[in-house]
């Protein structure tokens, strides 16, 4: 939704603390020095004191820059059309009444980034617009589960966590370096439960993440997934087989099992219902160079799209092939270039919702980069980012055929 508001910035966190750090590490230094008299201890104590205050309360807010236009979207809060608040960066949203009339918004921001009031006269639009912002970010499913190398160490941590009382006897008899090696043992026990992996479940694919590395299956690679003891097992199309491990123990995390394996499964139908669509082979990049691609799609979703071979895509078909989450990743990219010269409000707030129902990184960066209409360089850099995320995420024996 989109609204005429006036937006203002509430007082950041930061320097308040910044302040108190260094008064009280201003105080320390004085305590310690005992060359100073009491009563010049106690006049700086007090001064140093008042400092966080004065930022505090001393600083005024930013003026009120007159009514601007406000939105909320899937992805975030938008002012003018720039993304002021990122979704997952907006930890929640409330509505204040004014004493002097009128409703504020009060988006609160995670961490050290400012919160936004957006001012309105209306209590419902206000509502309405904590509501969409406190929405879920996305439809994507994330899940937690073991470190990809966690079956190397399974018995290891059986040993540890069932039997530590006999590891502490043991060690009575042994030299006391050992006792450094056994904590060593447990902080790699511990290290999965620190940093796990993340599993992200979206309509088109499976994307699982480790300290930095990514890989990408998606569903039209995928066979079958099957339960294991320990978690779940992915089949790949190749024969290949890709185990997500939940726990060490036999059935422990059976019903995280479960909603990996529900979510999996409905995915994969879904996918096999969807017949692949007829323009695909128009849309897909294939062999073009990425300047040529996308001045084509362009073209074929302008007014003047009858000029490019002579064949001209409607929006609905655009829009089913976009929204097929069966169909080739790069015959869904055409298709947004293709029906980006004539989007309005609703079609990008659709566009949006469509990005963050997809786990292909590259996908979503593209798909996102359509949506916020950028100039056409910013979206060569979001396309060859997304190219990027695609080789990244690619499997070994992919990435040497697209020369990676």
């Amino acid at each position: 939704m989109r609204v005429d508001a006036e937006v203002t910035q509430e007082r950041s966190r930061v320097r308040p603390l910044v302040a108190a750090g260094l008064s009280a590490s201003l105080l320390a230094f004085f305590f310690l020095r005992a060359d100073i008299p009491p009563a010049a201890w106690v006049l700086v104590a007090g001064a140093v004191a008042t400092i966080p205050l004065i930022v505090l309360y001393g600083r005024p807010l930013p003026p009120r820059s007159g009514r601007r236009r406000v939105g909320a979207d899937a992805r975030g809060l938008t002012v003018d059309g720039e993304l002021v608040l990122p979704k997952q960066s907006i930890l929640r949203a409330h509505v204040r009444d004014e004493p002097l009339g009128g409703h504020s918004v009060i988006v609160e921001a995670r961490g050290f980034a400012p919160s936004r009031v957006v001012h309105v006269d209306s209590p419902r639009i206000a509502q309405a617009l904590a509501d969409t912002l406190e929405q879920p970010p996305h439809d994507v499913v994330e899940l937690e589960a073991l470190p990809p190398w966690a079956h190397r160490m399974r018995w290891l941590t059986i040993v540890l966590t069932t039997s530590p009382w006999i590891l502490v006897n043991l060690l009575r008899h042994m030299p006391g370096w050992t006792v450094l090696v056994l904590v060593g043992l447990y902080g790699v026990v511990a290290l999965p439960m620190l940093l796990p992996q993340k599993i992200a479940i979206g309509d088109d694919g499976i994307l699982l993440r480790w300290a930095g590395r990514r890989r990408f299956v998606p569903f039209g690679a995928l066979r079958e997934a099957r339960a294991t003891a320990l978690g779940v097992e992915l089949e790949l199309s190749d024969d290949r087989a890709i185990e997500i491990r939940l726990t060490h123990r036999d059935d422990a995390e059976a019903s995280r099992r479960a909603v990996m394996l529900e979510r999996i499964d409905a995915g994969l139908s879904r996918h096999r219902a969807l017949a692949p669509a007829e323009d695909e082979a128009l849309l897909t990049r294939g062999d073009r160079d990425l300047d040529t691609w996308i001045h084509e799609m362009t073209a074929l979703g302008s007014a003047d799209a009858h000029g490019y071979r002579t064949i001209a895509i409607p929006r609905e078909r655009l829009w089913a092939l976009l929204e097929n989450p069966g169909a080739d990743p790069s015959a869904r990219q055409g298709a947004a270039l293709a029906l980006r010269a004539r989007l309005d409000e609703d079609e990008r707030e659709r566009l949006v919702a469509i990005a963050q129902k997809t786990a292909s990184p590259g996908l979503r960066v593209s798909i996102d980069a359509v949506a916020r209409a950028p100039d056409p360089p910013r979206l060569r850099v979001a396309f060859e980012q997304a190219d990027d995320d695609e080789r990244y995420d690619a499997p070994p024996a992919a990435r040497t055929r697209r020369g990676a």
